[in-house]
């Protein structure tokens, strides 16, 4: 547990062979939108337990490499342009639980 509360752009710039961000259990409530820049090696991204409202896919759509992402137990209420989720062709698995989701729109993200 940490208070990480904004992951600022560029802050994981210089670690290009990373695999895996844990970052769950802090009190993260802005992503900028560089956060994960440069980071095409990484395979999973957790996010569960902070206080995010929403994610721009905007921000995770250069992660070619990812798999999996732990987005539960947070606030999130929408996910901005879901039809960025389409690129991320290596996804298999998305956890959104525990949040206050009300809609996704499943032609743009899961086809």
């Amino acid at each position: 547990y940490n208070l990480v509360e904004i992951l600022k752009n560029f802050t994981f710039a210089n670690l290009i062979k990373l695999e895996d961000i844990n970052l769950d259990n802090n009190k993260i409530s802005i992503l900028e939108s560089y956060s994960f820049k440069n980071l095409s090696n990484l395979q999973i991204l957790d996010l569960r337990n902070n206080y995010l409202k929403f994610i721009s896919t905007y921000i995770i759509q250069e992660l070619s490499s990812l798999g999996t992402i732990f987005l539960s137990n947070n606030q999130i209420e929408y996910l901005q342009d879901e039809s960025k989720l389409k690129g991320l062709k290596l996804v298999r698995t998305l956890y959104l639980n525990a949040n206050k989701i009300k809609f996704l729109n499943n032609n743009k993200v899961f086809k």
